[in-house]
């Protein structure tokens, strides 16, 4: 590679690195809490709330760490927008491998600048880190001649998996492979034994601290049950989650491989055989689980972008030179105008949104103005209220009308009660109102707190 393609890599890397850095925000949200909130239980000791029964431990592992050099979420963004711009940088290196330069160039490209894709790399969630690492372990495997290549690529395929419990899955993907390329005995326990050195720890700390090993995986699979959006979602919604180049791609790729089978010179099939079935297996997945979120279509990226990446590439290739490069600089202007809407964002807000969501401002209200150590029950948004308050907290479940026959079972010890109005969760304002246990403390705008006593 020469030092022009390098030093374009390079600029690729770092404009995709801050648009998913800036904005940074003071407030965040419901996951990104937990994992806040998991990472403040390592570093400074809380017991007031965790999820780690039930979350992949990485995420937090690494705020952990980070904040022995920086105590701030700020430090937080900044390893979360570090991880997600090597997804483009790995999903380029695998294209580059396994299809040639141009393809990995577009497929990096495509993943570097998709709106969705930028948006996720925002926020202290796993759905993009994971793909960075599934992305590192998969392009290591591909050097099946270097044993440490092999042994390293088993360490961040378990990275992947705690980082993402779905990650699981790629394991499917490597056997595939593995069978593939007829990997020996020894290569696959070398694999392994990479993967066994990182897993078997969290493997052994869950059977200790749970009974089961796998309850993790089970109840994080479990946790978000309810049929949300339909089945098609995923497939609907393809474009919105990575451009509509991917399907345009895709169609393409489909197309020209059809024209290669029929004249007898369709030479990637194995490539495009993995990347396939790496494609079906997750969306199988995805498709099956009732709740569905559009970011969680993640995992796909890697071989949905190659495919799709191929597709155009074939198409670009088959026009004459000046054309050629007339139709790579249109892709690039696409490409760059998509990212311009988040530049306008992160112009029009500054580097720093300072805003702070009402729930926070709850928090804050309890914690400093109430001075207040004692117990909330909250029937929404509770990692948020654990984390910004730093009080013990408890769930109200179940926050149906199931409730107020057990409410005296969930809240046995007096304290302060957090409902937000106008979701459809109990109990509702109108019968704490009435309630002679509850009595009204603060409203912040839709957020409202009471102040709770099993006696009176």
């Amino acid at each position: 590679m020469n030092k022009k393609k390098l030093l374009l890599i390079i600029l690729v890397l770092l404009v995709a690195f801050l648009v998913r850095l800036f904005p940074i925000r003071i407030a965040h949200w419901w996951d990104e809490t937990v994992y806040l909130q998991n990472a403040e239980v390592l570093f400074s000791g809380r017991t007031n709330y965790n999820e780690f029964s039930f979350r992949p431990p990485l995420l937090s592992i690494l705020f952990f760490l980070g904040f022995f050099i920086w105590h701030s979420p700020i430090l937080a963004s900044i390893l979360t927008a570090a991880i997600s711009v090597l997804a483009p940088l790995f999903i380029f290196l695998i294209g580059k491998k396994l299809y040639g330069f141009m393809t990995g160039a577009i497929a990096g490209l495509i993943t570097a600048f998709s709106p969705f894709i930028i948006l996720n790399s925002n926020f202290l969630l796993t759905d993009i880190p994971v793909v960075s690492l599934m992305a590192i372990s998969f392009y290591l495997v591909l050097f099946n001649d270097r044993k440490l290549f092999l042994f390293l690529s088993g360490i961040f395929f378990s990275l992947a998996i705690l980082m993402k419990f779905t990650a699981v899955l790629l394991a499917l993907i490597f056997l595939f492979y593995f069978f593939i390329k007829k990997f020996n005995f020894k290569k696959i326990l070398l694999f392994s034994f990479g993967a066994f050195l990182i897993i078997f720890p969290y493997l052994l700390w869950a059977q200790i601290q749970f009974g089961n090993f796998l309850l993790p995986f089970i109840k994080g699979a479990s946790m978000v049950s309810v049929k949300n959006e339909s089945t098609l979602f995923y497939f609907l919604n393809i474009s919105r989650a990575f451009t509509i180049l991917v399907p345009i791609g895709l169609i393409l790729w489909f197309v020209f491989s059809l024209i290669q089978i029929k004249n007898k010179k369709y030479v990637n099939i194995w490539k495009d055989l993995i990347m396939l079935f790496w494609i079906v297996l997750f969306l199988a997945y995805l498709t099956y689980t009732p709740h569905k979120e559009l970011r969680y279509i993640f995992p796909i990226t890697i071989p949905i972008t190659i495919l799709a990446s191929q597709g155009i590439f074939l198409f670009f290739s088959k026009f004459k030179k000046q054309y050629k490069y007339l139709l790579i600089v249109l892709f690039a202007i696409f490409m760059l105008i998509n990212v311009v809407p988040r530049l306008i964002y992160i112009g029009n807000l500054g580097l720093i949104d300072y805003t702070e969501t009402d729930e926070m401002k709850a928090s804050f209200y309890i914690k400093d103005q109430m001075n207040y150590d004692g117990i909330i029950y909250s029937n929404h948004n509770w990692p948020v209220f654990a984390y910004y308050s730093g009080a013990k907290t408890i769930l109200i479940w179940p926050n149906d009308e199931r409730f107020y026959q057990v409410a005296k079972e969930i809240m046995k010890y007096p304290g302060l009660l957090i409902i937000e109005k106008g979701i459809q969760k109990h109990p509702t304002t109108e019968w704490l109102d009435e309630n002679p246990k509850f009595n009204f403390i603060k409203r912040q705008g839709n957020i409202f707190i009471y102040k709770y006593s099993p006696v009176y």
